[in-house]
């Protein structure tokens, strides 16, 4: 584990200027532009930020922190969508949704990086300075790529996160892919286990029409969700923030008038049996919740790998070009996944509490890799878990 220093005197650079955000609002004409033009990861996107700050941010009395630099035509080459909070009686620097993104990382200019040799260094004590007071900042779930693009924040990593992330490319041709990604003894499988399920009544796949009905949605899958994970010992994850959040995401459209969220969703009947819950961004779904019902008497035809493969196949037929199956390990992600992504960490202090807490953010993170990538450490935490917190 490593504890990134920085030298507080900012060096001469070549960029015109260094300009804080305090408001969304503020950073809007910028973001968009650079967001539009520059690589970002739809936990970057305005809508996305904008989203949580109005939910989750404000119940945490999160501030706004969005820091850009500029060239010497003052153009947008970076963009860190940051907030500071108040945790432990210190003051916190973190992604916005640093508890809810796959990927953090900042908007950036491609052109203007690989000019530069990714030399964030360069700029770093001038963006930390920037930043005014704190006490840790801690940037997690950070690629060594985006897209195949080198990440200009890669040489700040200092541990590996716990989690690492699964994506998949897709064509068009979503019979070929399917054959290519699955066995034919999986696909006969699934034949009989999708015919089966019609027999059972009318079978529905798709996205809501209405925001009512998106909420619904919603609301039924959150439910699911948790009842799945109170059964692993895994409490409180739904809250009335989080909720706010989704729905606050079904509302919101991309600067080209697309929905942010797409909550696709099986039901048999009009009663929901899974959903996949992601975002669409970039040309990329961006996956975020997949749920399943609790009826026990389905669970044998599959439902909710019936809801990934429509999933895959409307994606593929809507002309995106990459499935992100966010993070988490599960064999479903292994069989249809062409990319593992390995994540950092950027943990950085300034001040001697500052230190303690990093240090101990630090080996927690360490910790939770190390028993993650040990299969029989994994199988005793969960079993740990759900005694103390599930089912005594």
């Amino acid at each position: 584990m490593t504890l990134l220093a920085f030298d507080r005197k900012p060096a001469i650079q070549d960029l015109s200027r260094v300009q804080v955000f305090h408001s969304m609002k503020d950073a809007r004409p910028v973001w968009l532009e650079l967001e539009q033009r520059g690589v970002c990861t739809a936990y970057q996107s305005y809508e996305w930020c904008r989203a949580w700050m109005e939910t989750i941010g404000a119940a945490i009395d999160a501030k706004i922190l969005i820091i850009v630099l500029f060239d010497e035509k003052a153009r947008p080459v970076l963009l860190l969508p940051l907030c500071r909070y108040k945790k432990y009686g210190l003051q916190f620097v973190r992604w916005i949704s640093s508890d809810e993104l796959t990927y953090g990382s900042a908007i950036f200019d491609q052109a203007f990086f690989a000019a530069k040799n990714n030399a964030i260094g360069n700029y770093w004590p001038e963006i930390v300075c920037a930043l005014g007071r704190f006490d840790v900042i801690h940037l997690n779930n950070q690629p060594e790529t985006i897209n195949g693009i080198d990440n200009p924040l890669a040489p700040l990593f200092s541990n590996r996160s716990a989690n690492c992330s699964y994506a998949m490319e897709l064509s068009g041709d979503y019979d070929e892919l399917y054959r290519r990604k699955r066995s034919s003894s999986s696909r006969r499988g699934n034949a009989k286990r999708d015919r089966k399920l019609e027999k059972q009544g009318t079978v529905f796949f798709g996205l809501p029409t209405t925001g009512q009905q998106s909420r619904k949605i919603i609301g039924n899958a959150l439910v699911q969700l948790e009842k799945r994970l109170g059964e692993r010992g895994i409490h409180n994850v739904v809250t009335r923030e989080n909720t706010a959040f989704l729905n606050r995401l079904s509302d919101a459209v991309h600067a080209n008038g697309g929905p942010v969220l797409l909550p696709y969703y099986l039901s048999l009947d009009g009663e929901l049996l899974a959903t996949m819950i992601g975002v669409g961004f970039g040309g990329s779904y961006w996956a975020m919740i997949a749920t399943i019902t609790g009826r026990t008497d389905l669970h044998q035809l599959s439902p909710g790998d019936n809801a990934l493969r429509r999933t895959i196949q409307a994606c593929c037929k809507s002309g995106y070009k990459r499935f992100d199956f966010a993070t988490g390990d599960s064999d479903y992600k292994r069989h249809w996944a062409s990319e593992t992504i390995a994540l950092h960490e950027t943990i950085l202090t300034n001040s001697l509490a500052g230190r303690v807490i990093s240090i101990l953010v630090g080996y927690r993170v360490e910790l939770k890799r190390f028993i993650k990538s040990n299969p029989a450490l994994k199988r005793i935490a969960f079993y740990l878990r759900w005694k103390l917190k599930g089912k005594n």
